[in-house]
């Protein structure tokens, strides 16, 4: 198939073990496996694409809510539905659609991207401008003042495995994304952030397109981009006019029965999003 070329140069990721990414994080240790939080007392694998045998578990008097975790077809007892690009390698511009194509090019057209290694303040700022602004008209999250998000941007660059890609306009920082890369060959494109004022240059389409294909080169198996959301549709539309597609995956979870029932009164939306269980999570793709 004869394409237009998108001219994006592959950034060098960095690359961490699980292991030391957990250590650096704070996650736990238990049955074998490093565990993360991912709400107060409730457990995922640090690395959550991986499959494990029922009966591990994160220890015993921190999962006072429970725990979950990927396991064989014939163990689970639940569904996470994820949506991911399951052969990465396989992945890349003849594949999206050519609308979609169109728009990345564009955008690199109009944007520089390039990766951020170090901490500058005046970069920093920037960032924090996008991320504020972000809050403001999506409600996402919170705000930070400047001591606070300083922190947060080094802490970022000293994250072992975690690399941050800029999009800038005229030198001025506009728009950036967090990405994930292990030695295993699982990826993340785990935060991206843009500011309102440069929508029209699809700088998302474009960071995500970088990293996507910067983890390739370096020979990335497969993207995970987080759990399918139903009640938002057209960012799971997003994600997969990038090439992403919902999957489901056998899992286990067990939950403390108390907890599972004050969940499914108060976030049904949430219990929803970690079993699978309601009829949402059946319904044919469309």
């Amino acid at each position: 198939m004869d394409i237009k070329p998108i001219r994006c140069s592959p950034v060098k990721l960095n690359v961490a073990d699980v292991e030391t990414a957990a250590k650096f994080s704070g996650a736990v240790y238990s049955d074998g496996i490093w565990w993360k939080e991912l709400f107060k007392g409730f457990w995922w694998p640090f690395d959550i694409q991986e499959v494990f045998r029922v009966g591990i578990k994160p220890p015993f008097l921190k999962r006072f809510i429970g725990y979950q975790h990927l396991t064989r077809k014939e163990d689970g007892n639940c569904y996470l539905r994820f949506m991911r690009i399951e052969d990465l390698q396989g992945w890349g511009p003849e594949i999206l659609e050519k609308k979609q194509r169109s728009v990345i090019r564009k955008s690199f057209e109009n944007l520089n991207l390039r990766k951020i290694d170090k901490f500058v303040e005046k970069e920093a700022r920037e960032a924090m401008f996008s991320w504020n602004n972000l809050v403001e008209w999506t409600g996402w999250r919170k705000k930070m003042q400047a001591k606070e998000f300083l922190k947060y941007w080094n802490s970022i660059l000293k994250t072992p495995g975690a690399t941050i890609i800029g999009a800038y306009k005229d030198e001025v920082l506009v728009g950036w994304i967090i990405g994930t890369l292990y030695s295993n060959g699982h990826c993340y494109p785990n935060r991206y952030v843009v500011h309102r004022k440069y929508f029209d240059f699809s700088p998302n389409d474009a960071l995500i397109y970088c990293f996507l294909l910067s983890a390739k080169a370096m020979g990335a198996k497969v993207a995970n981009f987080g759990l399918f959301i139903p009640e938002k549709a057209s960012l799971d539309k997003f994600k997969e006019h990038l090439g992403f597609k919902r999957t489901s995956f056998p899992a286990y979870i067990s939950l403390n029965p108390l907890a599972k029932l004050v969940i499914r009164i108060l976030k049904p939306n949430q219990l929803d999003r970690i079993t699978g269980w309601r009829s949402v999570y059946n319904q044919k793709d469309k």
